[in-house]
Order: C-alpha cells, then structure tokens, then sequence
C-alpha cells in the first residue's frame, strides 16, 4: 500500500475512520498521552493522571487530509521512543504507582498493558477496515455498484 494508495482515505462507513484516521489517532495517542503519562509515573511520586479524550481529536486535527504512510511512519518512531525509553528503567520501575482519573490506583506495568488492550482493539479495526474498503473497491471496479452506494466511499 503506497502513499497514493485511495485506501488510505477510504471510509467503510459514514461515521467510520479511514486508515489514515487510525494511523493518525495511534501515533498522536503514543506522543502526546502513552510517553508523557510514562514520564509522569517514572519521574513523580504516585501522580495524578488525567482522562484523555482522543477521538474527537479526528476532526479537529483533520487527520483525513493527512498523510496515512507519513503517519505509520511518525507512529513507529513514537512506539520506538516509548520502547527505547522503558528498555532503559529497572525492574522496580513496573510497580511505580498512579491514580488515574478513570481507573484509580494503578502502576505502570497496568498502564503499559491498557497501551496494549488499546493496540488491539485498532490493529483489528485496520484490519477490518483494509478489508471492507478493498471489497468496495473491487466491487465498484467490477461494476457491481456505484460510488454513491459503496460503503467504502462514506463521507465523514
């Protein structure tokens, strides 16, 4: 899938995100909510971390006019920065303690593990994603439809 690739910006729904929509939510959620929430845990006694509400950070941020392939990129670098950064801390570090305004106490290995139930959850919407929008485009190809009624080409 290259950086023109129409999959990248194709919706399998009107209210649904594109791929790059979700590329874009991971890589800002890892840069601006995962790391500093580590930082915080790692560099203060049992902080107070707060809820973040990343969604509607789609729209007012327009991840559609971006770039899907630039942002998996930027998203990786990110995933590398937090992994690079929890490589480097002592075992104990795990059992450092927070309160999170939604959850209460906690220690960062739970907080590390939510980053990962988190992954999952939009690994299987890429792909469900990938997959509805590919059979929409191989529908409309194939003549079985037209654009206005292809799930794939939603508006938002």
């Amino acid at each position: 899938m290259g950086a023109s690739d129409p999959v990248w910006k194709l919706r399998p729904g009107a209210t649904e995100w594109s791929l790059t929509e979700i590329v874009c939510h991971l890589r800002d959620v890892d840069q601006e909510v995962n790391l500093p929430r580590m930082h915080s845990v790692i560099e203060a006694e049992n902080p107070f971390i707060s809820a973040a509400d990343t969604d509607p950070w789609a729209t007012e941020r327009d991840y559609q006019s971006q770039s899907g392939s630039a942002a998996l990129k930027d998203f990786i670098q990110a995933r590398e920065a937090i992994c690079r950064f929890l490589e480097g801390q002592p075992e104990a570090i795990w059992r450092r303690t927070a309160r999170h305004a939604i959850f209460g106490p906690t220690q960062l290995a739970e907080m590390v593990g939510w980053i990962l139930d988190h992954d999952r959850i939009h690994l299987e919407q890429l792909r469900v994603t990938r997959q509805r929008v590919e059979i929409a485009i191989t529908a409309q190809a194939a003549g079985d439809g037209d654009q206005s009624s292809t799930p794939a080409f939603g508006a938002r």
